[in-house]
């Protein structure tokens, strides 16, 4: 038979592509949301796997394969792979989470701020003097900007912690801001500190008198800038004075600027910024103006010098004041030497190193001082131990990993935390074993406990490799084709968390199946069995592929070979047909094949000498078996009983015969030529049976069949014959048969004759009313071969005319074996008379008639270990088309075998009915006993009659009854003890044959086919034989012999057959 080309893909596969889903993000106030619903996905491109990804075979079996589909199996992964990425997310839905705003996250930080300050037993204050003054804190303000947050504390009316801005100029570390109104004092201080606040103010300069007549120091944005005004005394000529304005802007640096002086300080110094700027009337003389310059400027007791250097010490305490650092006083003049950027000692941190870098910012706002700092910790001395790990590591899940501590110190700590959620453990290093496969981040930690050691973390990527099931296909089997096995399976998997498909591969070219899979996942693995039906349809031997797969990917292969046996085809025919003797008929038989893949030729054997001829072949080769028919035509020249064997070969060479009985009959004495017999009621025609019946009469026609039922009782109105053989009214040949009575009657000749159901026949007799009588001719066919003129089943045709020849023809099918042909004259008065002749028997074959198809087409056989459920099933259960029922009506009930491990049977307490759902010939039963027991099985055929009783005593080592009868359809089982059934097989019904179909006696010897008829009808009846042949011996040929064919074949002879009375008669 021609099958699709299957590509038959390698496996397993092994393949890399990323799956991206892009959706639509939004971030409404305190929201963030996904929305998946709208989300598109779609693949990277797809590539073999890596040997870091799978094993390389598995790449590589992609590669073959895609090039096996021409590419067609790339592009359709892609596709499922983005069609399934998008499911997923629509599936997902919308995600949507809440999120803190800003300021919930400011009140967090406030609060715990707060809550630190409560807890603290003191809070260190960095002053240049100690002071006993105590500090409340009353609450805490938090600011969050870009890039900084701001704490407040003791915060007053009008406080706003938002003001505060990222004052910090890059690169510097901190930075202290005085604002403008507190410089600004400090300015107005350093003024009435410096006597400046009097004017004027009389300086000396060069011999000259200059008097200083108003002053004003202001910030301004780069500078401290000084205005005022003066007036030289007797500048020109003695006695002029020269009155003059002025502007100078003075800026700060620090000396040095970066590091510190041998003090450990710095110096805050000022410098003038350009050129001051003098405004005096014109034609001044510049040397004036030198006087002026050094006044304000250059000299000793100038202006600027005498304010700026005032204003440094006010600032610099002011910046003292505010971080706590320490000035660098002079012993000897008190002068201060230096200033440090931080304060040396911060308790419980330890010692500072800061120094402050130009430029100090000046500005309308105030003054921003920078710099950078190091603070160096009052445990420097203790040990620097940061936890370590190997970085990466990677093992086979369930394999033992050594996690190791990659730094070590001697007054330590440590813990691991593997990261696949079971416990931490305080140990340095740590053998653990993942129980799964992926990637976790395993966390190491490390606590220096000296004074001030740290506690510190490293982490570590372990991949954890798949481990693929370990898998048990199961033992090779040996089996016939077409009949449908369970497989069964098992695997293992260390990681017991991993759930399982089981994919079957048969080996047949037919499509690979997923199996049904039960499995327990609890440690330490998991295991668990597949299980799937399957039939093979043509003999070989095949590699079974049974594929674990798990949830990651990992594939387990096993493979168990199985041998399937070609089975011959059945070859099913009638029991029994008839033929018309010269006339054609189709012999055709059915047969059945469980290898539909098998193809058939066929040979039918007509059983009366002449050649075999080759049959016409017509079949479906389809699962679950092949159906076909065999068909040849013949033409039998004789009447008699036949055998024609019709055998079917299928393309393994198997071979499946059938026997049909044919009956070759015609209608006797059709014509009339052959003869008549003396009757009672005159002369009928030989192989006709003659009726009549006076119709005033009430009642059923009298047969006149037989002689001793007739008497020569006279009709009224006539004498007594009413059949005549006529010689001169003929329509052909030299014989009639001519009916003739007076008054009112029927009377007429039937025969019957041997028929096919279904098929169609016509009878047509010539028939001829004298002129000028009264009488009806009919011509009847009954399809049921009845004996009864006036049965309701009969077909009519009827014919008045006279003087002439005439035709009636009457078509029918056939409904039983049987048909019968009725002739007869009716007359209503006054008597009639009629000549029939050239009776016609036509037979048109049906060949449409349905096949006769086994209803059990292979073995089958159940086992009730593999009944999933509960031990407690219902009174009546069904499995697979059989019905188990307790005589007692309790509940079946599965019970674990005693002899054979792990197996389940069905209880049997005080009995069992099996009903099958299909006649079989043969069923084997396997029991469980502990010791032994007395097994008594009754067998019915449809009709309830008992067709087979078997008693067996079982034992542990003897457990099988096998029962053999045609047409099981119900088996009573009962013992004592209890016992169980493990296993019960049923065989279809087999039509066995012999190899060379048997001889019939002499067709001719009418008194020995009679008794052979008798004797054959017998032996079919009582024994449930298919068939029954009866031959004479050829080396004792007085002796009759006879063949009784069932699952065997034997001969016997008659004198060997039981002593029955039908064989007596015989």
């Amino acid at each position: 038979m021609d099958q699709i080309p299957v590509i038959n893909l390698k496996s397993p596969m092994g393949v890399e592509t990323r799956i991206e889903i892009t959706a639509p993000f939004e971030t409404p106030p305190g929201t963030y949301r996904a929305r998946f619903t709208a989300a598109t996905a779609a693949t990277t491109a797809l590539t073999p796997a890596g040997p870091d990804i799978a094993p390389a075979v598995e790449g590589q079996n992609f590669t073959d394969n895609d090039s096996a589909t021409f590419g067609n199996l790339k592009t359709s992964l892609e596709t499922q792979l983005a069609t399934r990425g998008l499911a997923m997310a629509t599936a997902l839905g919308d995600l949507e989470f809440t999120v803190p705003t800003a300021p919930e996250i400011e009140t967090v930080i406030a609060d715990f701020f707060y809550a630190d300050l409560v807890a603290r037993s003191y809070i260190a204050l960095w002053t240049p003097t100690a002071s006993d003054a105590a500090f409340h804190v009353d609450n805490v303000t938090v600011g969050v900007q870009a890039g900084a947050m701001n704490i407040a504390i003791n915060s007053g009316a009008g406080a706003n912690v938002g003001a505060l801005s990222n004052f910090i100029p890059g690169p510097n570390e901190f930075a202290i801001a005085l604002s403008q109104s507190s410089t600004q004092k400090k300015i107005d201080d350093a003024i009435v500190a410096s006597g400046f606040n009097t004017l004027p103010k009389r300086f000396r300069e060069d011999d000259k008198d200059v008097d200083l007549r108003s002053l004003n120091v202001a910030l301004v944005d780069h500078a401290i800038r000084m205005t005022g005004s003066v007036t030289v005394i007797d500048a020109i000529l003695g006695s002029i004075d020269v009155d003059a304005n002025f502007q100078v802007d003075v800026g700060l640096h620090w000396n040095p600027d970066g590091t510190l002086n041998a003090a450990g300080g710095q110096n805050l110094d000022h410098h003038i910024i350009g050129d001051p700027d003098v405004d005096t009337d014109e034609g001044i003389a510049f040397w004036i103006i030198a006087i002026i310059l050094t006044v304000i400027s250059f000299g000793a007791g100038g202006v600027v010098i005498g304010i700026i250097a005032v204003i440094i010490v006010f600032v610099v305490k002011a910046i003292v004041e505010s971080i706590g650092s320490d000035m660098l006083v002079n012993g000897v003049t008190g002068a201060i030497d230096g200033i440090t950027a931080w304060p040396p000692n911060l308790s419980r941190i330890g010692r500072v190193r800061a120094v402050f870098n130009d430029p100090v910012d000046i500005s309308t706002s105030g003054l921003v001082i920078a710099g950078t700092l190091e603070v160096i910790s009052s445990c420097e001395a203790t040990t620097i131990a940061a936890a370590k790990t190997a970085g990466a590591y990677s093992a086979n899940a369930a394999q033992p990993l050594a996690l190791q501590a990659q730094r070590v110190y001697s007054n330590s700590e440590y813990f691991w935390n593997p990261g696949d959620g079971t416990p931490q453990q305080a140990l340095r290093d740590l053998n653990h074993a993942y129980l799964q496969s992926g990637v976790y981040i395993a966390k190491h930690g490390l606590r220096v406990l000296d004074p001030g050691g740290a506690a510190s973390r490293h982490f570590a990527r372990v991949k954890v490799r798949n481990v693929p099931p370990t898998v048990d296909a199961g033992p090779d089997i040996e089996i016939n084709e077409g009949e449908e096995v369970l497989l069964e399976g098992t695997f293992e998997d260390v990681e017991y968390l991993d759930t399982h498909v089981a994919i079957w591969n048969f080996g047949d070219n037919r499509p690979v199946e997923v199996g049904s899979v039960v499995e327990t996942n609890t440690p330490p693995k998991a295991v668990g069995k597949t299980r799937i039906k399957h039939a093979w349809c043509d003999q070989g031997v095949y590699t079974v592929i049974l594929q674990i797969i798990d949830m990651n990917g990992g594939v387990g292969t096993d493979r168990r070979t199985v041998r399937v046996l070609n089975v011959p085809p059945q070859v099913i025919c009638p029991a029994i047909q008839y033929a018309y003797a010269c006339s054609p008929i189709t012999l055709v038989a059915h047969f059945i094949d469980p290898g539909w893949c098998d193809t058939h030729t066929a040979i039918w054997h007509f059983g009366d000498c002449t050649e075999d001829l080759m049959a016409e072949v017509k079949e479906t080769n389809t699962a679950p078996a092949a159906k076909g028919t065999a068909s040849a035509s013949h033409i039998y020249g004789k009447c008699g009983s036949y055998y024609a064997v019709c055998t079917v070969i299928d393309d393994d060479g198997g071979i499946g015969t059938g026997v049909l009985r044919l009956e070759v009959v015609h209608l006797i004495n059709p014509k009339f030529e052959q003869g008549f017999t003396y009757h009672p009621a005159g002369h009928v025609a030989n192989g006709w049976t003659a009726f009549w019946k006076a119709n005033d009469v009430e009642g059923v026609p009298s047969p006149l069949a037989g002689y001793q039922e007739v008497s020569h009782v006279a009709l009224p109105g006539a004498r007594g014959d009413i059949f005549f053989c006529e010689r001169c009214l003929v329509y052909e040949g030299r014989r009639s048969q001519r009916i003739q009575a007076g008054g009112a009657f029927t009377a007429g000749i039937f025969q019957k004759i041997g028929a096919n159901p279904e098929w169609d026949y016509q009878v047509s007799v010539m028939y001829q009313i004298p002129l000028g009588v009264q009488g009806t001719v009919k011509l009847g066919l009954d399809p049921t071969g009845g004996g009864n003129p006036y049965s309701t089943n009969i077909k009519w045709v009827s014919g008045k005319k006279q003087g002439a020849w005439s035709n009636l023809t009457v078509p029918i099918t056939a409904i039983g074996n049987e048909l019968s042909v009725w002739i007869s004259l009716e007359s209503e008065k006054g008597g009639s008379e009629c000549c029939v002749d050239a009776v016609e028997f036509i037979a048109i074959q049906n060949k449409k008639c349905p096949p006769c198809t086994p209803q059990w087409p292979r073995r089958e056989c159940i086992e009730f270990q593999y009944v999933d459920r509960e031990n407690l099933l219902p009174p009546v259960y069904e499995r697979e088309g059989i019905k188990f029922i307790t005589m007692d009506r309790g509940q079946n009930r599965l019970i674990l075998s005693i002899n054979f491990g792990n197996r389940y049977g069905l209880e049997i307490r005080k009995g069992e009915i099996i009903e099958l759902n299909g006649s079989v010939n043969k069923v084997t039963m396997e029991f469980d006993v502990a010791k032994e027991a007395e097994v008594i099985v009754i067998a019915n055929d449809a009709g309830g009659k008992v067709i087979a009783k078997v008693k067996h005593r079982v034992t542990a080592v003897d457990s099988q009854v096998e029962v053999n009868a045609k047409g099981i359809i119900r088996l009573q089982v009962a013992t004592e003890p209890i016992i169980s059934i493990l296993r019960i097989c049923v065989d279809p019904t087999a039509v066995i044959v012999p190899e060379e179909p048997p001889r019939h006696p002499d067709n001719t010897d009418k008194t020995h086919m009679d008794d052979y008829n008798k004797l054959r009808d017998h032996l079919l009846e009582s024994s449930g034989a298919d068939t029954v042949a009866l031959y004479r011996e050829p080396d004792q040929p007085e002796r009759l012999a006879v063949k009784i064919f069932t699952e065997g074949k034997s001969t016997i002879r008659l004198d060997q057959l039981p002593n029955t009375q039908v064989i007596k008669e015989i």
